[in-house]
């Protein structure tokens, strides 16, 4: 169930329905053995969580007007309009260049983010308390991290920046640099534009440190993942390393972000804060070590699918795996640290008088399968579990709880950051700015978009074949370089079970705009997303 299910246009039973939730939520994480862990177990810790609930909704409804938790009771800056409009009071002067905060997770599969509503709360719609808005239809062009992130750096399809992989035999850092992106990108446009631009966390595959990137005035770029027991950071010039059991580097993302917005003045900032969690290892902090004792992965229809006559010989051939719940509880303990930490950011922003002139975006660089279609966890298909992601948005002129449908993409990013900072977006740029959707929700908008994946290295499992792949808000049709097909209608096989072509005119239909779309550039892609 995700967040618009909550939603009912802001009533106050959508109210009741999501504090029943973050109720249960709260009940789930327990430790099972603190007094503020799980007070009891089965039935009698359901009827505890819906009596609380119900006592906590009472609570709300009285006080409706107190429904952001960084409030301008937070923020103290006078002038300050933190929901749903950017336009100061009467008399007083106009706010200056906003700042962007840009927070990523790594492999965050969205289903996930269900056990953290408060995170939806504090950036998008938040069953229709949140500070902002969330996007239901929001997708990454090519599920894997360095192409993902390629594009969300140069607001490119895969096909036209040429990183289509994380490196080795093809793509990574090394292509990134070969293609010009590293001297061209959002980061160089801000910069150029007068922004402090800063990173933190997980840059590109392949990065080991050694330089900062052009465009970035400050800088701690992670080095390699981790390395036994130590994580390193090339942080402005120097390499800074850790011990993750001693110091976890979200929280040493997080105090680096804290600092850095404390630093700012009166400049503005952007900043990319990319935190390597919930990838593997997954680790947390000792604290969280028994949150989510009874968490299992859904057993959603398509897991564990044995009918797969409509899949391809290579689905068929990696079939039976079987879901680890034991992996997924520490992804959800590695996310609680996340979620704190970009809870004191917040916090930060508003202590600093900052956040009201503050764009805050979240999403991840690509979804993760946790066991659908009996495919071992991983990434990289066109199934909706690797290329789904959380999109939530807040700041000046963002309307507050809010869900909107149309489809948004990782592409989307660049050209929504130049837009938001008024400097000229990177050259050659597909996606679209999100930011016309904010003031008029009704503007024609895109309604299909491409789907991308290069074949696996020789010997990486599971081998997936080169495809091209379209998709809409209601089916997605692949193409493999195989010859293979699958066509699903997501409208009414939202677990994509059946894939076999049933439809005749859909699948014309289809094929024709695929073929617009997988070879366009610039217009011509935003075209093609059209259907015109």
């Amino acid at each position: 169930m995700g967040a618009a299910d909550f939603w009912l246009g802001g009533t106050n039973l959508a109210r009741m329905k999501r504090y029943a939730y973050n109720c249960r939520m709260a009940f789930w994480r327990g430790t099972g053995s603190s007094a503020t862990g799980f007070l009891a177990t089965g039935i009698v810790r359901r009827l505890a969580a819906v009596v609380a609930a119900m006592v906590l909704a009472l609570m709300v409804m009285v006080f409706v007007g107190k429904q952001d938790r960084f409030s301008e009771v937070a923020d103290q800056s006078p002038g300050v309009v933190i929901r749903g409009s950017s336009a100061p009071p009467d008399g007083e002067e106009a706010m200056g260049p906003p700042n962007i905060l840009f927070i990523m997770t790594d492999d965050m599969d969205e289903r996930s983010m269900e056990y953290f509503p408060e995170l939806e709360q504090e950036i998008g719609a938040g069953g229709g308390l949140g500070a902002g808005v969330t996007f239901d239809n929001s997708y990454i062009t090519q599920s894997l991290c360095c192409p993902s992130r390629t594009s969300m750096l140069t607001g490119m399809y895969s096909h036209n920046h040429h990183v289509r992989g994380n490196g080795a035999s093809f793509g990574g850092l090394e292509d990134f640099q070969k293609y010009g992106h590293e001297r061209v990108n959002i980061a160089t446009r801000l910069d150029a534009g007068g922004y402090r631009t800063v990173f933190i966390g997980k840059y590109l595959n392949g990065y080991g440190g050694g330089y900062v990137p052009k465009g970035w005035d400050r800088w701690y770029g992670y080095e390699n993942g981790y390395k036994g027991k130590v994580f390193t950071l090339f942080e402005n010039g120097r390499d800074v390393k850790y011990n993750p059991h001693k110091r976890l580097d979200t929280y040493v993302m997080r105090d680096k972000a804290i600092d850095e917005i404390r630093a700012s003045g009166d400049r503005p900032f952007f900043m990319w804060l990319s935190f390597h969690a919930p990838h593997s290892p997954a680790l947390y902090p000792s604290k969280y070590a028994t949150a989510f004792p009874d968490a299992r992965v859904p057993r959603v229809p398509s897991i564990g699918e044995k009918k797969l006559g409509d899949k391809p010989l290579w689905v068929r051939e990696n079939n039976g795996y079987v879901p680890n719940d034991d992996k997924l509880r520490r992804r959800l303990r590695a996310m609680l640290a996340v979620s704190e930490s970009v809870n004191d950011v917040m916090q930060t922003l508003a202590q600093t008088g900052k956040l009201a002139n503050t764009y805050v975006v979240f999403t991840s660089d690509n979804g993760l399968r946790l066991g659908e279609h009996g495919l071992p966890r991983g990434k990289k298909t066109a199934y909706e579990e690797d290329i789904s992601v959380p999109l939530y948005v807040r700041g000046p002129g963002v309307p507050a709880g809010q869900v909107y449908p149309q489809i948004a993409l990782n592409i989307d990013l660049a050209p929504t950051f130049a837009d938001w900072a008024n400097v000229s977006r990177p050259p050659k740029v597909d996606g679209r700015s999100l930011d016309p959707l904010f003031h008029d929700p009704t503007i024609p908008w895109r309604t299909a978009f491409l789907v991308e994946h290069w074949r696996d290295r020789k010997g990486e499992s599971p081998f997936i074949p080169t495809f091209k792949a379209v998709h809409t808000r209601d089916a997605v049709y692949i193409q493999y370089a195989t010859g293979a097909k699958e066509l699903y209608e997501l409208d009414k096989d939202p677990y994509e079970l059946n894939g076999a072509v049933r439809d005749k005119s859909l699948k014309n239909s289809l094929q024709k705009r695929l073929k617009e779309l997988r070879g366009c550039a610039a217009q011509a892609c935003r075209s093609a997303e059209d259907g015109r």
